[in-house]
């Protein structure tokens, strides 16, 4: 790489060589990276939400679409920084989740789902939310609409239920402000929630609420211990 400083040994050639870097992979693909001088400087502290942040945009810049760009395609353009593949998996991996739990029910003889297309309604209208708010907390969020009718009702169990998740410790706030665009359908928001919930419910979450940007991969189970 032209200009690059192999063996920095001050800040300014460590700067120099992380810009010469983000201007090149800037040039792949212009707008996809976000980057500015206060960027470089959390880069230069070692601000991990930084990094991950960056290492996330660049692995958008080189992913190619996999098989299930044309089998999926209510994945594509969700904004999440991770290729068809792996939203695939994530997706899997969630409704898997959330079948665990108890908050999808299969009825005998009957297929089970494979995409979160075949409950949206009941994450749209906040039921599920609602429910899994309750699994994860031991009480239902007060106030929520079992059979809502109205988009305002819809809207207020959506609320309720990311009020309660915010309440939960180490868990992002990310997601926890967009009642309107999860009731809009908004499938980044939504994946990028349950992924966040998954997490926390094995044990695997943030350290601090005001984590913003995404890991390189996405979360598909495995655990820890809170």
């Amino acid at each position: 790489m032209p200009g690059k400083q192999k063996n920095p040994t001050s800040p300014a050639q460590a700067r120099q060589n992380i810009e010469r870097a983000l201007q090149l992979f800037g040039r792949r693909k212009p707008g996809r990276l976000s980057v500015g001088e206060s960027t470089v400087d959390q880069i230069l502290r070692g601000d991990d939400a930084a990094i991950w942040a960056i290492l996330s945009g660049i692995k958008q810049i080189y992913a190619r679409p996999g098989p299930h760009s044309q089998l999926y395609p209510h994945l594509m353009n969700t904004g999440l920084p991770y290729n068809m593949n792996e939203l695939h998996e994530l997706e899997l991996s969630l409704v898997s989740w959330l079948r665990t739990l108890g908050l999808i029910r299969v009825p005998p003889g009957t297929a089970a789902p494979t995409t979160l297309l075949e409950f949206e309604p009941q994450i749209r209208n906040g039921t599920l939310l609602c429910e899994l708010a309750r699994t994860l907390q031991g009480r239902p969020p007060a106030g929520t609409i079992r059979s809502p009718r109205t988009s305002a009702s819809a809207v207020s169990n959506i609320r309720k239920a990311l009020e309660s998740f915010r309440r939960l410790p180490r868990i992002s706030h990310r997601y926890l402000w967009s009642e309107r665009e999860i009731y809009k359908g908004d499938r980044g928001i939504i994946l990028g929630l349950l992924e966040d919930l998954h997490k926390y419910q094995d044990g695997v979450a943030d350290s601090s609420p005001y984590v913003t940007a995404a890991a390189p991969a996405p979360y598909c189970g495995g655990g820890g211990t809170k």
